[in-house]
């Protein structure tokens, strides 16, 4: 029987591997912004500066190899390898929570990996995202899920907590709403301690990291600045570019929301348009989440309510910056991967409200097919553009 299982979910990844390797090809772009180029310029020779991991390691990796590597090629080249360093994580993600998952909940739970993977596959590809800090995060929150599901590596996740946010500060307000939020979920129900020290553990030192790097680490060095400048436009696509407002907030500490207030207003604009394309999915979250906390108290009560609650860890973000395309992908695969890590924990109220939902939603499509590949429609999401269907209406309505 385990070995029928095993084979099971070989042949299920192998056909979610195809569709990976359908997306890079179709959908990737073949270049990167340089915003994103930007930010390997920025590393701890100019101090310990918020976001500087990623520049630190790419400069200390520079100084190993035979050949320079600090021009676009290396930056592109190395971009791409940690995109399969993310794909790799994945599908380990993907291959843990299939050996968890018990027979009769096989279906289900391949339903909500291909869902997940719509976005997961695509979302990295496009000329916006690609080498954007936001792979590593999403990297490392698998890494850490993988860790708390393993049990005897908990004490991993600390480690890639901190990494994170070393690589981006923003990680408290986004990714990291999965871990905290697992973590307590184990915590509420299990009643066991060494999961309530991780939950404070992880949330005081992602706290501590956060504040340091958004009150004391902007070093206002004129000099150092036009050295970062230098090194940033030599990584450029162009050799000549850089993204003047990432470094002016993130080395001078200057305040961004007036120079962006084009964009915001873009925002603005998304918002109803994004909300009626992705109408089906409200309602079947509402009806979810009320299912999921209907009779619940106490303890059980709280852990479902960090569930439904977790995506609110988005909110600051979204009032303060502009990349909508990114928080909606974030809080799609926050929903996501929470609930298919509960179904692998063989979560019986989730599962009972997942087909609750699913029954009802049949009785209105007859293939659910529909809804777990419509989102296709839409990707690659950009940074702030969610994709080019949107765009497009957005151009039709405010020409």
């Amino acid at each position: 029987m385990r070995s029928r299982l095993a084979n099971q979910n070989i042949r299920f990844l192998l056909w979610l591997l195809v569709l990976a390797v359908a997306c890079c090809i179709r959908l990737s772009d073949g270049t990167m912004l340089y915003y994103n180029t930007t930010l390997f310029a920025m590393n701890y020779s100019y101090g310990f500066i918020s976001r500087g991991l990623l520049g630190t390691v790419f400069s200390a990796i520079n100084q190993i190899l035979p050949i320079d590597i600090m021009n676009f090629a290396g930056v592109f080249i190395f971009s791409g390898i940690m995109l399969l360093f993310y794909m790799v994580t994945l599908f380990f993600f993907y291959k843990m929570v299939l050996e968890l998952t018990r027979k009769e909940d096989f279906s289900l739970q391949t339903k909500l990996i291909v869902f997940l993977s719509v976005f997961a596959f695509t979302q990295f590809l496009s000329e916006s995202n690609w080498g954007r800090l936001d792979l590593l995060l999403y990297t490392f929150s698998f890494l850490s899920v993988i860790c708390i599901l393993k049990d005897r590596l908990l004490f991993l996740v600390p480690v890639f907590t901190v990494l994170s946010v070393l690589i981006h500060q923003g990680y408290v307000f986004t990714n990291a709403a999965l871990i905290l939020v697992v973590l307590f979920y184990l915590w509420m129900m299990r009643g066991e301690k060494k999961y309530r020290r991780q939950f404070f553990l992880n949330l005081i030192l992602m706290s501590g990291l956060f504040l340091y790097f958004e009150f004391f680490s902007h070093a206002g060095n004129a000099d150092t600045y036009s050295q970062i400048v230098a090194q940033a436009k030599a990584l450029s696509p162009s050799g000549k570019d850089y993204n003047s407002n990432l470094l002016e907030h993130e080395w001078l500490g200057l305040d961004m929301f007036e120079t962006e207030y084009d964009l915001h207003i873009y925002n603005y604009k998304t918002i109803p348009v994004f909300l009626v394309f992705f109408f089906p999915y409200w309602p079947i979250a509402l009806g979810f989440m009320k299912r999921l906390l209907k009779n619940e108290k106490g303890n059980r009560r709280l852990s479902y309510l960090a569930v439904c609650l977790g995506g609110l860890t988005y909110l600051p973000e979204i009032i303060m910056k502009v990349d909508y395309a990114r928080y909606a992908m974030g809080l799609f695969c926050y929903y996501i991967s929470v609930i298919i890590v509960l179904v692998a924990l063989g979560d019986e109220k989730v599962l009972g409200s997942l087909r609750d939902v699913a029954k009802k939603v049949r009785t209105v499509l007859p293939f659910d097919w529909i809804l777990i590949l419509y989102p296709l429609l839409f990707m690659p999401f950009d940074d702030v553009i969610m994709g080019d269907v949107i765009d497009r209406m957005i151009v039709i309505l405010w020409p």
